[in-house]
């Protein structure tokens, strides 16, 4: 379960989403439990389309996707060329002992914007439990949290996972319509 929240500009928004990862199908599904923006989708994604299903308007689009990753976060928190960590030492959070790391992004990442991360790692499995990220430059100020819970790393997970049940009434946005149209000479 993944929580984050963000503010930006003194405006906070909270999304909780149950994700499951399978790194080795290269699938990805993820449903959106509590959003204070409303949103009520379930996403799959099996690496090279993905399909959002929104049961508030009980609709879904698929559409193809290239070039993009299935933990981006993940990913960029170990790429060695954009961040540079210090270790700050260790923190309990939820009765569970963490490495603390304060993370510099590279100039490349971050350009004219004065940023900082934090990362707490959990001792055991090395997983970043917690990811505390802020920002700000003239015009803005961005912070976000985000927490993980639940995790369970190198479990298996059931091929049904990524299927994507919906309701036979669902109206399928993936195509775009286009008005009808009629040629004259």
């Amino acid at each position: 379960t993944r929580t984050t929240e963000s503010t930006f500009d003194n405006e906070t928004i909270t999304r909780t989403e149950t994700v499951a990862v399978d790194l080795e199908s290269e699938q990805k599904r993820i449903e959106t439990t509590n959003d204070t923006v409303g949103s009520n989708t379930t996403t799959v994604w099996n690496g090279t389309m993905v399909k959002t299903y929104d049961a508030d308007e009980n609709t879904v689009s698929e559409y193809e996707v290239t070039g993009t990753t299935l933990l981006p976060t993940l990913e960029l928190l170990t790429n060695e060329t954009m961040l540079n960590y210090e270790y700050a030492g260790s923190e309990t959070i939820n009765g569970e002992e963490m490495y603390v790391l304060e993370a510099t992004p590279s100039e490349e990442m971050t350009g004219d914007t004065e940023a900082s991360i934090t990362v707490y790692l959990d001792t055991e499995t090395h997983f970043p439990e917690k990811v505390e990220q802020q920002s700000e430059t003239e015009d803005f100020e961005y912070s976000s949290t985000t927490t993980y819970e639940n995790t369970r790393l190198n479990g298996e997970i059931p091929d049904s996972t990524f299927d994507l049940d919906l309701p036979g009434d669902v109206e399928d946005l993936s195509e775009p319509t286009m008005p009808d149209i009629s040629e004259y000479e």
